[in-house]
Formats: structure tokens, C-alpha cells, sequence
């Protein structure tokens, strides 16, 4: 018997299957609502893309403001 990590059966943990089975986009009520709709819609199309280096460099700024 082996020990490692438990990998789920086909290497994900159903929440990207579950937001993909969602083909109905949310009523968008305000300017937030708007813009997860289009993310999510970008999401879904496959072309929301993520600059690691940006996004990091946001998230260690927001810290060090506090």
C-alpha cells in the first residue's frame, strides 16, 4: 500500500464541472454583478487569463498597505 495524496478520479474537484453545467448566465443587477457575469462568461469560453506576475504583485501591495 502506498501513501500519497488523494487525487480526486479525474484530477479536479468538481467545481469547474459544476459552473460549466451552469450555461444560464446570472442576471447582473449592478456594475459588480456585471462584471462577474462577463468574467464568468470569459471563464467559460476559455479566454480569461491571468497574469501571475500582476496578480501577486496586487496581492502583496494590498497587504503591505495595511
Amino acid at each position: 500500500m502506498e501513501n500519497g495524496p488523494i487525487s480526486p478520479p479525474h484530477g479536479s474537484n468538481g467545481t469547474a464541472a459544476a459552473v460549466a453545467r451552469q450555461r444560464e448566465p446570472v442576471p447582473a443587477d449592478s456594475s459588480s454583478d456585471q462584471r462577474v457575469a462577463e468574467l464568468r462568461r470569459r471563464y467559460l469560453e476559455g479566454t480569461y487569463k491571468i497574469d501571475a506576475a500582476e496578480l501577486s504583485a496586487s496581492i502583496v501591495d494590498k497587504h503591505l498597505e495595511a
